[in-house]
């Protein structure tokens, strides 16, 4: 009996509950799992699929990196157009869902997903811009390159680039 008060003051559970547990492991030798909130009846959950069609709208929009701000904590970070908001961008959401007869979701559902699955941010215009980088990015996007002059302009916008850090 000290045995048992012990252990029920060390782990700081009421004798009720190891009554319960006991009878448990007579059945049983497993130990079983505690199944407390362990169930389907979730009545307010977002569906999977109205978060995966979020996040591939969310996605479709262009990104850019920044120049200036590219450091290693915001390395990862993409910057969309500045005329954009979330509250801009769910609407074009809720104009899309209507269009295909899709699931339409609250703004503070689709600003949820945008905060906690992006790590994007929209900027000011011409507060992020480099005109020799604008330059590389001109000079890549012509389909006319052999492969060798690509890869030396990938090279010189690497360096370029890589620069900027020191």
């Amino acid at each position: 009996m000290r045995v048992q008060k012990m252990f029920m003051h060390i782990y700081g559970v009421s004798n009720k509950r190891l009554e319960i547990l006991t009878k448990k492991m007579k059945i049983s030798s497993i130990v079983p799992m505690d199944m407390r909130g362990k169930h389907n009846n979730r009545p307010n959950r977002i569906p999977n699929q109205m978060l995966e069609e979020i996040r591939a709208h969310i996605a479709g929009f262009p990104t850019y990196e920044s120049h200036y701000v590219r450091n290693i904590n915001n390395r990862d970070t993409l910057y969309l157009d500045p005329t954009l908001s979330v509250s801009k961008m769910y609407e074009l959401f809720i104009e899309q869902q209507r269009a295909n007869d899709g699931m339409e979701c609250e703004e503070w559902i689709y600003r949820a997903a945008f905060n906690t699955n992006f790590k994007l941010r929209i900027r000011s215009p011409k507060l992020d811009c480099c005109d020799q980088c604008d330059k590389f990015q001109i000079r890549l996007r012509n389909p006319d390159l052999t492969e060798e002059e690509r890869q030396k302009i990938q090279e010189d916008f690497h360096f370029h680039r890589e620069q900027g850090f020191l």
